[in-house]
């Protein structure tokens, strides 16, 4: 978006307001004393020399850009309760697009499955008038699924569900091939919600009608906020224990008012993705939070099940060592067992 579409972009923020009788934003979010014009800082830590070179494309890559650039916020958040011009992005950096095509570049490679779809599929557009709403962690990997259904046709979109996981160029580049994104990393509460709702209604005034979450967020917005649009939505998936807690709250309740896919509790989730994924995860990042080495160090782990067993193996094979605190006995025996 050029100099004219940042003015613009600015113009209908100062212009907007918040309700702030809201149900939702009241429970959330807890009233500042701070000035109403808040402008937030991006600051980071710069990358310890030594990394391993297929990391230069990470999110700490890009911190000596990041450091000296800021968000301009408008003095409220936006919210809307229906049909109204959106805004066609906000993210942190544009200028950090090309490091993050990188990095879905080097994604890709790993991605081949996702990758074939794109082949096979690509030509006959399948997810054509699929409106797509998304809140997902906006990473390499979650960047390629979304260039994905993108190239199979659906409209995209998307806000992060997590304020600290979005790694800014990755957001970047997506903008930069024309897709919608509302996430920068250390979003505040507040600034998270606008985002979440910024994705509801699309370009052309119509409404999602699929929705892909992380933590129920989405989909809450969506049933306290716009109840009218629940029947038009095609469904939603969940991939969390969290978000499908909340969902099943819903059910009982009488209150779900839209299909769910659980991702959560299918075998691949559970297996792979808590058991190697998370565990993988939480050795990076105490490397790339602390930069110290895991050997020798003593770590608890709170819960045996798939997640704390992916961990503690991972810790374990680093050479921590690793003490487990479970309440369900069979887990407990299962601990002591490995």
């Amino acid at each position: 978006m050029g100099t004219a579409g940042r003015s613009y972009f600015s113009e209908i923020q100062n212009k907007s307001t918040f309700d702030r009788s809201d149900s939702l934003y009241q429970e959330q979010i807890q009233e500042e004393d701070e000035s109403k014009n808040i402008q937030t800082s991006l600051i980071s830590i710069p990358p310890t020399p030594g990394r391993r070179f297929c990391r230069q494309f990470s999110e700490q890559s890009v911190d000596d850009i990041k450091r000296s650039f800021s968000i301009e916020e408008a003095k409220e958040p936006l919210s809307f309760t229906g049909k109204m011009e959106r805004l066609p992005y906000k993210i942190a950096n544009i200028n950090l697009a090309e490091a993050g095509r990188k990095a879905l570049s080097m994604a890709e490679v790993e991605m081949a499955g996702v990758m074939r779809l794109r082949k096979i599929y690509g030509s006959t557009k399948p997810l054509k008038g699929v409106r797509l709403a998304g809140c997902l962690h906006v990473t390499a990997q979650t960047g390629v699924m979304i260039e994905t259904f993108r190239e199979l046709g659906a409209e995209i979109r998307w806000s992060c569900c997590n304020p600290l996981s979005t790694q800014d160029q990755i957001a970047a580049a997506l903008v930069k091939a024309g897709i919608s994104i509302f996430a920068w990393k250390g979003e505040t509460e507040e600034e998270k919600l606008w985002c979440i709702d910024q994705t509801i209604y699309f370009a052309d005034g119509e409404p999602l009608n699929a929705i892909l979450d992380d933590g129920c967020q989405l989909t809450r917005v969506v049933h306290e906020k716009y109840p009218h649009l629940t029947n038009v939505i095609h469904g939603c998936s969940e991939e969390t224990t969290a978000g499908i807690t909340k969902l099943r709250k819903l059910l009982k309740n009488k209150q779900l008012n839209v299909p769910v896919i659980n991702v959560n509790d299918s075998v691949t989730k559970s297996k792979f993705d808590n058991n190697y994924g998370c565990g993988e995860s939480l050795v990076d990042g105490i490397k790339r939070a602390t930069d110290t080495m895991i050997g020798g160090k003593i770590v608890v782990i709170i819960g045996y099940g798939n997640v704390g067993k992916g961990c503690a193996k991972t810790l374990s094979g680093h050479g921590a060592k690793v003490i487990i605190t479970e309440v369900d006995p069979i887990c407990a025996l299962q601990a002591a067992m490995d």
